[in-house]
C-alpha cells in the first residue's frame, strides 16, 4: 500500500427541517487505523476479489459498476451512459478518474458514511497507483448525505474550498428539487474543468 496521509473533503447532507446541510472537514493523519485513513486512489480491484460483494463490520462493500456505481438506482440507463462516457473521455486525455457511487443506507450504519465510504476506496481504489489522481463521489439519498474525496495527488488543484464550491453552488441547489442527475452532471463537469488544468 501507498503510504501517506490523504486529506479528504467530507460534506455530509442532512435533512433538518426541509433540506439544510452540514460540511466538515477530517484530516486523516494516523497510518496505524487504517479505517480512518485512505491509503490511496489505485486500481486494487481484481476479478474474484474475496473483499468485495460482503459485509464485514456492519458495512457491506459491493463490487464496483464502472464510473458510476448506482446501488440506490437513482439514474436511469441513459444518464449512467452520459456520465460514465464523461468521464472515460476525460480518463484517456489526462489518466484522472472519477468514480460516482449511490448508496442506500442499508449498506452502512446511519452517521457512518464518512467511515463506509474510507473502507470501500480503499477496497476499490481510484486512480493510478503513483499519481494518485482520483476523485470519489458519493451519496446517500436515504440519509440526505453526500461525500467527495479527492486523491492527495490532486489536492493542489481541488481543494477543500473548491469542493465545497462545486457542493454549495452546483449540486445541491439541483439536489434539493431531487434533479439529482443535473446536480451530478454539474459537479463531475466542474470537477473535470478544475483537474484538466495544467495537464
Amino acid at each position: 500500500m501507498i503510504q501517506g496521509v490523504l486529506l479528504s473533503a467530507i460534506f455530509y447532507i442532512k435533512r433538518i427541517s426541509s433540506f439544510s446541510f452540514f460540511f466538515f472537514l477530517i484530516c486523516c493523519s494516523s497510518p496505524q487505523k487504517e479505517e480512518k485513513e485512505i491509503t490511496a486512489f489505485y486500481d486494487t480491484v481484481r476479478p474474484g476479489d474475496l473483499r468485495l460483494d460482503k459485509r464485514e463490520d456492519n458495512f457491506f462493500y459491493p463490487k464496483p459498476d464502472g464510473w458510476v456505481s448506482d446501488f440506490e438506482n437513482v439514474f436511469s440507463n441513459e444518464e449512467k451512459n452520459i456520465l460514465d462516457s464523461l468521464i472515460n473521455n476525460h480518463k484517456t486525455l489526462t489518466t484522472n478518474e472519477i468514480a460516482i457511487v449511490t448508496v442506500p443506507a442499508s449498506y452502512y450504519p446511519e452517521d457512518s458514511l464518512d467511515a463506509y465510504s474510507l473502507k470501500l476506496f480503499n477496497r476499490w481504489g481510484i486512480g493510478d497507483k503513483e499519481k494518485m489522481n482520483g476523485v470519489g463521489i458519493i451519496f446517500c439519498l436515504q440519509n440526505r448525505k453526500l461525500r467527495i474525496e479527492t486523491g492527495k495527488g490532486l489536492m493542489q488543484k481541488l481543494t477543500n474550498e473548491k469542493s465545497k464550491k462545486i457542493i454549495d453552488s452546483l449540486m445541491l441547489p439541483s439536489f434539493k428539487n431531487a434533479h439529482y442527475f443535473d446536480g451530478v452532471m454539474k459537479g463531475v463537469a466542474e470537477i473535470i474543468s478544475i483537474i484538466s488544468k495544467g495537464d
